[in-house]
């Protein structure tokens, strides 16, 4: 029975192939969809699984809440460790990992670049990672020991055993360091959340736990002993938070390692990481891609069910079941899918380069290739044949033969059209997608084109680090190029947070006097230390007062020097130091603080010391999803350590940049550097959303291509069982016009349906995405009506062909085509 099932379906698809071939079309693309998806989806879900101890791994964040306020932030306290293994029985190891960036280490006469962490002696014993040579347990015991990965060792040391062999590294004043080489690691796989070609020991100096002194702050890793929850430890923290005095507000909570990649929106974390929203969402549109696949398969089975209705009548009265009939369609639906599953496939195997491009992620092919998609792939062919198949086999095995013939269906007397529900359902997913890839496009160019308070044209950011001998020298040597119109240093990197955002706590000031601003409520602000030439280098507007400038003593005043240094201060004598510093403030700090007049006005809080010599306008140097908080500026005359920023004039423009280049190299050989404009700089913060573009453009067009092709077939099939209608139309004098106004009508009508339905969908969805962004563009009412347009035009391009095609066939032979 089940072979002759089979013989059966091939030859019905044989017989209708050029309507099976576009089904089939259709279906490889919505299955190549989801295999494309499911497989992106399982490697982001793989993050942090790579070593053994994962379940058990959890990372220490600090957390501060403040009326109202709160900040997290990764860095934690080195004392926190100790305490953490002294104070909870639970916690089996506590280990460091900072990342050192990109270090210089010398082979030959050349200097390499390798991207190093710092961590102890407990890293490889919390993350078990293979090891290729070496003991991981005692790797890195000992101050200045390395482990290397398997791409730096063959850059160092080719195919040899590199244990016991020695990495020199220079640092930015020339000076050499001996790196003892005691472990070799397989490269770390892309789906960890740290990234590094190496671990170096460090041994930190420990301190004790004083919250109102510095203290060294790492990022920290727990590993738990067996069989225990976080839970657990909750009430064992609150006894810590007592004994070590910590601060009103300040916590400590434990992250799970498996979620750092997909759930972690910490501002100050050292790596960049996923969002689960962004899975959801682009799960979501893959579905959505299959699901109008399905629909038009649907579709396409009902409306050809009047060529088989002979057939069907043929097999019930020889004595055929309905549940032979229902067996009969659905065993042709899961062929039909497992024909279009392998292609699918190969279509998805064809393409996957392309997406880890677009995605840029970097994993193999091979990682389409697992047992776990394959399982997922037969699950998914079985269910969407089975689903697919059993409409029509219901509707063709059940209903009476008249019903069968017009594809419809009666329920309690009333008339059902079901062939037109599936089509507003198709038309209203496709619009979905289009009203979608519109609104993320046009947020895009918002963000892109946003006025930021400063101007990013010709502006080149060059990563410059420490200067041994301060920056006066390389700025002054950068501006003998007459192209170079400013030049200035910051320890704030464009696009990166500017601080770690601090607030005061609520107190009344011990100054009284009138020129003091008192603060009435949390004042959330970031600090940014730059040198004189700043606000001229970036062109910020100035609203009030003055920018730092070397004529006034007070602004040349090295008050840490004195301040940390040896000197015979009063208490009181430091104080009105400190208050003396000046600074800028922006727009927002000064609203924060309500002050009316700041200009002269002292700040003194535990946030803000300082003088109040200027005020400019605020703006926009991180990334625009959120608020730019209020800023205070500090100058520095002449900085030790930052980043150059370099105004620079149009034309001569690679002359310019080789001419900064062959400065870098000549005042600071031992640099390692990195230079960028600063509009490119601004763009990669929205890398995820131009992602979310490009795939929803892609998305959005895959819709619309499937239900075109649907919509060609079942137009095709519905001239052709109206070919007598439309002969006795032509003979009576229809012209061609009334011919594809009798198809247009009511598709028109069913894709303005299909509009009313999406939009309010998509509103919806939409408006919540964007409540993500501080700054958004508005839900505009035209890309609505655009995407209704549009959908409408490309469905009357493919009724009007095949609506001419009939129009123009010979009525007489229409007429005798029965």
């Amino acid at each position: 029975m089940l072979t002759n099932y089979f013989k059966t379906a091939i030859r019905f698809l044989y017989k209708d192939r050029l309507y099976a071939l576009i089904n089939l079309t259709g279906s490889i693309i919505g299955l190549a969809a989801i295999i494309l998806i499911i497989s992106y989806v399982r490697y982001e879900f793989s993050y942090d699984r790579n070593y053994s101890n994962y379940k058990r791994v959890y990372r220490v964040i600090l957390t501060n809440n403040n009326q109202g306020v709160s900040t997290a932030s990764i860095n934690v306290p080195l004392a926190v460790s100790n305490i953490l293994t002294r104070e909870l029985p639970q916690v089996e190891m506590v280990t460091t990992l900072d990342d050192d960036g990109s270090s210089s280490f010398i082979k030959g006469n050349a200097l390499i670049d390798v991207s190093v962490a710092q961590s102890d002696s407990n890293f490889f014993k919390v993350f078990n990672l293979p090891f290729v040579y070496g003991n991981p347990k005692t790797a890195l015991n000992e101050r200045n020991n390395i482990v290397i990965d398997e791409e730096t060792a063959k850059k160092f040391f080719q195919n040899k055993n590199p244990v016991g062999s020695t990495l020199t590294y220079k640092n930015v004043f020339g000076e050499s360091r001996p790196f003892l080489v005691t472990g070799v690691m397989k490269n770390l796989p892309s789906n960890v959340h740290f990234k590094a070609n190496a671990i170096s020991a460090v041994n930190f100096k420990q301190q004790n736990l004083s919250w109102a002194s510095m203290m060294i702050t790492s990022p920290q890793y727990v590993l738990l002993k067996e069989n225990t929850s976080v839970e657990q430890l909750k009430p064992l923290l609150e006894n810590i938070y007592r004994k070590y005095n910590f601060p009103t507000g300040t916590t400590l909570t434990f992250q799970d390692v498996k979620n750092i990649h997909l759930y972690s929106n910490i501002q100050d974390d050292q790596y960049a990481q996923g969002n689960i929203k962004y899975i959801y969402i682009f799960a979501s549109a893959a579905f959505l891609i299959l699901l109008i696949a399905c629909v038009n398969y649907i579709n396409l089975t009902t409306a050809r069910s009047l060529q088989r209705a002979k057939e069907i009548g043929m097999r019930k009265v020889l004595g055929a079941k309905k549940i032979q009939v229902i067996s009969q369609f659905l065993t042709e639906s899961l062929l039909f899918f497992f024909i279009a599953l392998p292609l699918a496939f190969f279509l998805a195997f064809f393409l996957w380069p392309s997406l880890v491009r677009l995605l840029n992620i970097h994993v193999d092919v091979d990682f389409l290739l697992t047992w776990q998609n394959i399982i997922y792939l037969l699950l998914i062919g079985t269910a969407v044949g089975l689903l697919s198949g059993l409409y029509p086999a219901l509707t063709t095995s059940l209903s009476r033969p008249a019903v069968v013939l017009k594809g419809e269906r009666f329920i309690n007397g009333l008339r059902i059209d079901i062939r037109k529900g599936l089509i507003v359902f198709q038309f209203a997913l496709s619009i979905i997608l289009i009203i979608s890839a519109i609104l993320i496009n046009k947020q895009l160019r918002l963000l892109n084109n946003m006025q930021l308070g400063f101007e990013k044209d010709h502006l080149l950011v060059v990563e410059t680090g420490r200067f041994p001998h301060g920056s006066s020298v390389f700025k002054n040597e950068l501006s003998r190029n007459s192209y170079v119109k400013n030049v200035s240093i910051s320890g704030w990197m464009l696009g990166k947070n500017y601080s770690m955002p601090g607030t005061d706590e609520k107190k009344e000031d011990q100054n009284t006097g009138s020129d003091t601003a008192r603060i009435n409520k949390p004042f959330n602000a970031v600090q940014l230390h730059a040198d004189f030439d700043f606000i001229k280098t970036m062109q910020l507007k100035l609203v009030s007062g003055r920018g730092f400038s070397k004529e006034y003593p007070s602004d040349m005043l090295n008050r840490d020097s004195i301040l940390y240094g040896k000197s015979n201060l009063s208490e009181n004598q430091k104080e009105a130091l400190l208050n003396s510093t000046p600074i800028i403030l922006s727009e927002k700090a000064v609203s924060a603080l309500q002050l009316k007049n700041p200009i002269g006005k002292v700040v003194s809080n535990n946030l803000v010391r300082g003088t109040v010599i200027g005020v400019i306008k605020d703006f926009e140097g991180t990334n625009l999803k959120d608020n730019m908080p209020p800023v205070v500026l500090y100058g520095e005359a002449d900085n030790n350590f930052g980043n150059t920023y370099i105004r620079i004039a149009p034309g001569n423009l690679q002359n310019t940049i080789n001419y900064i280049d062959e400065t870098v190299k000549k005042v600071l050989p031992y640099q390692r550097y990195k230079l960028s404009f600063a509009d490119d700089r601004l763009q990669s913060l929205y890398t995820s959303e131009k992602r979310l573009a490009s795939l929803f453009n892609i998305f959005s067009g895959l819709a619309i291509l499937i239900t075109i092709l649907g919509l060609f077939s079942l137009i095709a099939l519905l001239t052709q069982q109206r070919t007598k209608e439309i002969g006795i139309r032509k003979v009576l004098g229809a012209n061609t016009y009334s011919i594809i106004n009798l198809f247009a009508t009511d598709l028109i009508k069913l894709i303005i349906i299909s509009v009313a339905i999406a939009s309010p969908i998509a509103w919806l969805f939409l408006n919540k995405w964007l409540q993500g962004y501080a700054h958004r563009t508005n839900i505009s009412w035209w890309i609505f009506l655009v995407a209704g347009l549009s959908t409408i035009v490309i469905a009357l391009i493919v009724i009007s062909f095949q609506a001419i095609k009939a129009a123009l066939a010979n009525p007489v032979a229409a007429l005798r085509s029965e």
